[in-house]
């Protein structure tokens, strides 16, 4: 009980500041109607606009080389063009994907190369691999996902090869063991995993180049880029093509450093913002947002092999926070989930260091 006080203590509503920002984007047009709503589950938003910063989480890239140019919408900067010799984006050391997972990108190719990546984690050479190459050894494009720290793999792979010169919209999803992928709004090909991915660090992490020395580096833009840590449903897929949108279809961060949750003007979605800091030595805050008739809500931490480890919870008051102390959790990878009314909103995973 003590501990569990130690951790609610500063559990606060943040109503006034969540009036300020909304306010603030109203007034700069930036959210309206459907636009307010942001696709569950969204753990990282790479918009490309000339560098690689993650505006919804913690994770920001490093632009190697790669230059800005015109994006999928015809405006100029707000994409990456990557030489195709040596230009990618290194990503810092995160577990990215463990079990569901999708990503969603704009792609240009400007030629068909070897093993070309959109993007690639691991830990080296067949180690926790997970990577989506545009190209293979006959210039289909590929999902490769590892078996952990092992040779063992599969591959997944579509029929036709993407086309040169033209912007196309790919979309990769894991459900329990179903690989889908998706192609300008409609599913392109399917296909069933052996080997879903482990929840593990990894540490060498990429858009547009390989881990593996001998595959080429991507050649063509890349723009908005989003990762979520569960597999997104054709609905929210065609939201994303159709609404040609992408990062101006999920909200930034606000201003000030704390994390933005989308609502919209009712207040009927809940939102679960993610921890920052992540990760954490001393101790980290949660964002969440309440359905306005919501009865009960919680939010539940639970260690990497699903125990629960912190059951908290928070007032039924539209928005607000809660604070976690590291002396509460052995140094780890953690997962977070909002529940209301007895059920799964929103899960986010969070790393714990050792003091």
């Amino acid at each position: 009980m003590k501990q569990l006080h130690k951790a609610c203590k500063n559990i606060k509503p943040f109503g006034a500041l969540k009036n300020l920002f909304l306010a603030g984007l109203l007034t700069a047009g930036a959210l309206t109607g459907a636009q307010a709503q942001s696709i569950p589950g969204l753990y990282s938003k790479y918009c490309l606009d000339g560098n690689a910063l993650d505006s919804w989480g913690p994770r920001n890239g490093t632009v190697m080389g790669a230059v800005p140019a015109v994006g999928h919408t015809g405006i100029p900067n707000t994409a990456l063009q990557f030489n195709g010799v040596s230009d990618y984006v290194d990503l810092p050391a995160d577990v990215w994907v463990a079990g569901d997972f999708s990503v969603s990108g704009w792609i240009y190719m400007d030629s068909h190369g070897y093993w070309e990546r959109m993007f690639e984690f691991g830990n080296g050479i067949d180690m926790d691999n997970v990577f989506y190459a545009m190209t293979n050894y006959t210039i289909q494009p590929t999902l490769g996902l590892h078996q952990c720290s092992s040779t063992a793999r599969d591959y997944h792979t579509g029929a036709t090869a993407l086309t040169l010169g033209s912007w196309e919209h790919i979309v990769v999803t894991l459900s329990g063991t179903n690989v889908t992928v998706y192609r300008n709004g409609t599913v392109w090909y399917t296909s069933v995993t052996a080997y879903p991915p482990c929840s593990v660090l990894r540490t060498l992490c990429y858009f547009g180049r390989s881990i593996y020395s001998n595959n080429t580096y991507f050649h063509g833009r890349l723009d908005d880029i989003l990762i979520f840590d569960r597999a997104i449903t054709p609905a929210n897929v065609t939201t994303l093509y159709t609404g040609n949108q992408g990062c101006q279809y999920i909200t930034a961060r606000v201003t000030s450093g704390i994390e933005d949750i989308a609502v919209t003007a009712s207040e009927q979605k809940a939102a679960l913002a993610q921890n920052m800091p992540n990760p954490f030595v001393r101790s980290t805050e949660i964002h969440y947002q309440l359905p306005k008739f919501a009865q009960s809500a919680s939010i539940e931490v639970m260690d990497i092999t699903g125990r629960l480890v912190k059951h908290i919870d928070v007032p039924v008051q539209g928005s607000g926070s809660v604070t976690l102390e590291n002396s509460n959790f052995m140094p780890g990878i953690y997962t977070y989930t909002l529940m209301v009314d007895g059920k799964a909103s929103e899960r986010r995973k969070m790393t714990v260091n050792a003091q």
